[in-house]
């Protein structure tokens, strides 16, 4: 699901109780369970290989202080918060609230 970028399907898999009690509990597969969730939570969740490397090549991951300038400039445009957050996520899922 990882690989798939079935980003929805991964998340409903590991709060399925059976399946996350099988993978925290093994030893082996603990490292697996968090690192899934870092990649839900903290994103960016893209939908394909190729946005992936368009966003990228473009330009690099924004930081905080990126994001705030953009923001403000959005806000002087008359745009809303969530306009311009949408415009960043084009071609991407958001990160998991979990």
């Amino acid at each position: 699901l990882h690989k798939c970028r079935k980003w929805s399907a991964l998340r409903n898999t590991l709060v399925d109780l059976r399946t996350f009690d099988i993978m925290y509990n093994g030893e082996q597969l603990k490292e697996e369970l968090f690192g899934y969730w870092r990649t839900l939570i903290e994103g960016p969740l893209f939908m394909s290989d190729e946005l992936e490397a368009s966003i990228l090549m473009d330009k690099p991951m924004n930081n905080e202080d990126e994001l705030l300038n953009e923001l403000s400039d959005a806000s002087r445009a008359g745009l809303s918060d969530s306009q311009i957050r949408k415009k960043r996520l084009t071609g991407q899922m958001a990160p998991f609230d979990i």
